[in-house]
């Protein structure tokens, strides 16, 4: 079930004891306030573009009666007449682009854009045309004057209307806030569903696991209680008394031989040293890897003894690396019970890893709501806000 469904569950216009909004409603308003703010939106675009349609004309006119100046009669200074007129045309030359840029501000006006755009074209003018409309009215008012009347009814009716979209596009904002608040709500509701699945998985395969380790305890229950395991247990019994006798041998075997003086008597052979040195340190394991029996080859040339290494080796080996089937498949399911109880340790550690991140998610989820409803009840007690 999706984040949005769960809101749908939620009865509309329902109100805690408290007075707080449920999540529903907050959505149902935000849409409601968006579309009313959206509509504005046009409807203040419109209003803009009716003040240019309206100053445009007008600053033609104006444009137009710059250019029908004649200076011929006054009276005044030829020069400064010269500097008055060209001045005059600089001004037009001004004027004329500002018009035009207005007129594009016409075909490309976007409310997200409305403001600064016209502003900025104001401004320019403004700084631009300056200088010449200080000289140019040097001999001019009236024409100046009626440019002047122009700007200033397009302002007072102007910046009512910029402080009207200033306020809308801030509300607009607001509730972009909200969608992405509720958005991230959506994700963290859909993180949820996407742990507590994995979590059923992880559940589901640690039951699994769980079976075949039952199934494996038993296997090896009806193993031991078999005919033939019991068989298997009397000879290993059997030849775990050989192989106590046989640590006797090797025990009397090694204090019958003196290896400190046999050391001593090869001292200066290194090769053979280190054969003796090697029983001294472990006369067991140091026989178990002598596969070309040199001790015995050592204490033969040494001494004349004759002693059968190779027998008593052999046999150690023997009993230390006998298994029987039995044993061998005792063995095998015991490892793979122990594979298993991995696993499943494994799963368990998974399993709660992710309860973790889960509880983390819930937090953030109940984090993000009680923002948003923090947020929605300042919005919506605001004096014109639905």
């Amino acid at each position: 079930m999706g984040f949005f469904d769960f809101l749908r569950g939620k009865r509309q216009g329902q109100e805690k004891p408290n007075g707080e909004m449920p999540i529903g409603e907050i959505k149902a308003r935000v849409d409601e306030e968006y579309k009313i703010l959206n509509d504005n939106s046009t409807k203040l675009v419109g209003r803009v573009k009716f003040l240019l349609k309206g100053i445009i004309p007008n600053l033609k006119s104006c444009l137009a009666a710059l250019g029908l100046i004649n200076l011929e009669k006054r009276r005044e200074d030829e020069r400064l007449k010269a500097i008055v007129k060209e001045n005059i045309s600089g001004y037009m030359h001004h004027l004329e682009r500002f018009i035009e840029e207005l007129e594009n501000i016409l075909e490309t006006m976007d409310f997200n854009d409305i403001i600064t755009p016209i502003e900025r074209i104001f401004a320019n003018f403004s700084k631009n045309s300056a200088k010449s409309h200080e000289k140019a009215t040097i001999l001019v008012g009236a024409e100046f004057e009626a440019i002047h009347q122009e700007f200033k009814n397009f302002s007072q009716e102007f910046n009512p209307l910029k402080k009207e979209i200033m306020e809308n596009r801030e509300k607009m904002e607001k509730l972009g806030k909200f969608a992405e608040n509720f958005h991230k709500i959506s994700d963290a509701e859909k993180a949820e569903e996407q742990i507590k699945n994995l979590i059923h998985k992880l559940d589901a395969g640690k039951n699994q696991k769980e079976g075949e380790i039952r199934r494996k305890e038993e296997e090896l229950k009806h193993l031991k209680e078999s005919e033939g395991y019991k068989k298997d247990i009397g000879e290993r019994n059997r030849l775990e008394e050989e192989r106590r006798e046989l640590e006797k041998e090797i025990g009397m075997l090694k204090k019958k031989i003196n290896l400190k003086e046999l050391a001593g008597i090869y001292h200066g052979d290194e090769r053979k040293h280190k054969i003796i040195k090697g029983y001294i340190e472990n006369f067991k394991k140091a026989m178990e890897e002598d596969e070309q029996l040199e001790l015995a080859k050592i204490l033969k040339e040494a001494g004349n003894w004759d002693i059968d290494l190779r027998r008593i080796n052999e046999k150690s080996k023997m009993l230390a690396g006998y298994a029987s089937q039995n044993e061998i498949k005792l063995n095998t399911i015991e490892k793979e019970a122990e594979k298993i109880k991995k696993e499943i340790n494994e799963i368990s550690e998974n399993k709660r890893a992710e309860e973790d991140k889960l509880e983390r998610f819930k937090k953030r989820k109940e984090s993000l709501i009680s923002e948003l409803k923090s947020e929605a009840r300042e919005f919506f007690k605001t004096p014109g806000n639905v």
